[in-house]
């Protein structure tokens, strides 16, 4: 609204700055709208593990995963993994989800959570999809609820 109304102001340069606020809400609007429908994989589990495009550019290997740690499934909609090298697995990533790897080795909580809010599908599916390749790691209520579900 106030960059509307700067168009009645008689000051040419407010007028111009004005203009340029709303050409810049125009962009970032349209940067939104393609990031949101470029129809992306953000999440995939293959045989080559986990690939999170929002945590790290690269598969998180099977061999790498000790853990998937136990979740409701009906209620919950993230899961936590518990690394083998932390360290190792998270180097390059950004800060925000390196300090899991810190957490982890200090205080025993996993290094990474996945989570599935934003996402199609459901922590079942998920679940289900990495029972299909390491159902060793995951605990056994999750193992069962895995199975139910097919």
């Amino acid at each position: 609204m106030p960059a509307a109304a700067a168009f009645v102001v008689p000051v040419l340069f407010v007028k111009w700055l004005s203009l340029a606020w709303l050409f810049g809400i125009a962009v970032l609007m349209r940067g939104l709208s393609r990031r949101t429908n470029d129809g992306a994989v953000v999440l995939a589990v293959d045989r080559c593990g986990i690939l999170d495009h929002r945590l790290i550019s690269r598969h998180i290997a099977w061999q790498e995963i000790k853990a998937i740690w136990p979740v409701n499934a009906d209620r919950n909609y993230t899961i936590d993994i518990e690394l083998r090298w932390p360290e190792t697995t998270l180097r390059d990533t950004p800060w925000s989800v390196r300090i899991g790897a810190y957490c982890q080795t200090g205080y025993g909580v996993p290094a990474v959570t996945i989570s599935m809010l934003l996402l199609d599908g459901s922590v079942s599916d998920l679940l289900n999809a990495i029972a299909q390749y390491r159902p060793d790691l995951l605990d056994y209520s999750n193992l069962r609820a895995s199975a139910k579900v097919c």
